[in-house]
């Protein structure tokens, strides 16, 4: 769950990383991952409510997993954009290439 609030921001622009937007440049989106949290936090950690659901906090080896996966879910994403910027594709040729109006199977990559 934790890099699934990690991908909330990641996904906001598809060639800059995050930390390059600004966390707080969209309140609402943060406001989202909050609420998210909090969520989360009943479901585990308040012993009524995680009875209720059937769940229990996680073992410590648990949370440092889960502790992993906000850094991992931005550093691929941090990757994946590195190597979209080093092929010089605009993000406006990327899109008209996958444009619904196309044929199916007519998609060819744009000519570097």
């Amino acid at each position: 769950m934790i890099g699934q609030l990690a991908n909330a921001f990641a996904c906001r622009s598809a060639v800059a990383p995050p930390w390059r937007l600004g966390w707080a440049s969209n309140r609402l989106l943060v406001g989202a991952v909050a609420i998210e949290a909090v969520l989360i936090a009943l479901t585990f950690l308040v012993a009524p409510v995680a009875d209720l659901l059937g769940q229990a906090p996680p073992p410590m080896a648990g949370w440092a997993v889960a502790a992993c996966a906000a850094p991992a879910v931005f550093g691929a994403d941090a990757l994946h954009k590195a190597l979209r910027r080093r092929r010089d594709v605009p993000e406006s040729a990327i899109i008209s290439a996958w444009s619904t109006t196309a044929a199916p199977g007519s998609w060819r990559p744009p000519a570097a």
